[in-house]
């Protein structure tokens, strides 16, 4: 039974599209390949809630250099996502696909990012999962000039997190254990 449901996001990070064969692919958002979404380490620091990111680009069109900066902020309980979570938000997106895009909410059971991740199935792990999707949940990513938006040919300012609701039950785990 599928009982993880995210909603509002991986399709965020990945939209449809059709390549010149007809087969339906996804697009990655490319402003987002520029900047972690995450530390790249498998610890935080003590306390260590926000990460900046900053660098300078050339702007052709402006004829000038932009200073960017992407902000990324966990909430309070769970922090900020590690090198780990990365893998898990991957598993999600990688489901995301196998469900064709078909919908922002995206619906499967924590056995299913386990068998794609290729971990043990143990109640470590099941709550390892819970911990990673929690720490997305509650992430804040902040933008000042990161973002190009070709169709308006600005920078924008955009402000986002990556899971907009998120259900885990514990009925999944109960059932493992049964």
């Amino acid at each position: 039974p599928n009982i993880l449901t995210i909603s509002g996001s991986p399709k965020a990070l990945t939209e449809p599209s059709l390549n010149e064969t007809g087969l339906e692919t996804g697009v990655d958002e490319l402003n987002l390949a520029e900047f972690p979404l995450s530390s790249i380490s498998d610890r935080i620091g003590d306390g260590k809630k926000t990460l900046f990111f900053d660098d300078v680009i050339f702007d052709s069109k402006e004829g000038k250099d932009v200073q960017r900066r992407l902000t990324i902020s966990g909430s309070d309980r769970y922090g900020l996502p590690t090198a780990m979570d990365d893998d898990v938000l991957l598993a999600c997106i990688q489901i995301s696909k196998l469900q064709d895009f078909q919908s922002p909410e995206v619906t499967f059971s924590r056995y299913e990012i386990l068998k794609l991740l290729r971990w043990e199935n143990s109640t470590r792990n099941y709550q390892r999962i819970a911990k990673s999707l929690r720490r997305w949940k509650g992430l804040t990513i902040y933008s000042d000039r990161a973002f190009y938006d070709h169709g308006e040919k600005s920078w924008v300012n955009r402000d986002f997190g990556i899971i907009d609701t998120l259900y885990i039950y514990q009925r999944e785990l109960q059932q493992r254990e049964n």
